[in-house]
């Protein structure tokens, strides 16, 4: 909802601060940054939510926050997947900055499913029993 929303409210300088901060983040991890590359990330998420200003995502966001952060640091653990987010914050950033807010909530339904896949996959034995 939020990628949604802010396809459609943010201006362009709001945007461009997001295509920088997403531009941190992938030279970071081209460095071999892992952390600070999901650092940013995790802000890339923020931020967006931060910029659309919708009161209750960000209350309801702010209460899930410590389990949020939880699986953030665990996705440093699954091999490839700080490098695949990447990949999908630029075509949710690619979404959000075209003003298509359908392929926004879309790419972001993709990005969420794909860290569900990976996390499943990496963790099955903790999921199974």
């Amino acid at each position: 909802m939020i990628a949604r929303m802010a396809a459609g409210i943010l201006t362009d300088e709001q945007i461009r601060s997001l295509g920088e901060l997403l531009e941190l983040s992938e030279q970071s991890l081209a460095e071999g940054k892992l952390t600070e590359s999901r650092l940013l990330g995790a802000e890339f998420h923020q931020r967006l939510v931060n910029l659309v200003g919708h009161r209750r995502i960000g209350v309801l966001l702010s209460n899930l926050s410590d389990q949020i952060e939880r699986f953030q640091r665990m996705v440093e653990r699954i091999p490839g997947r700080v490098a695949r987010s990447m990949q999908e914050h630029r075509r949710i950033y690619e979404a959000v900055a075209a003003r298509d807010a359908d392929l926004a909530q879309l790419t972001v339904i993709r990005h969420f499913e794909s860290f569900l896949k990976d996390f499943m996959t990496e963790h099955r034995d903790e999921f199974s029993a």
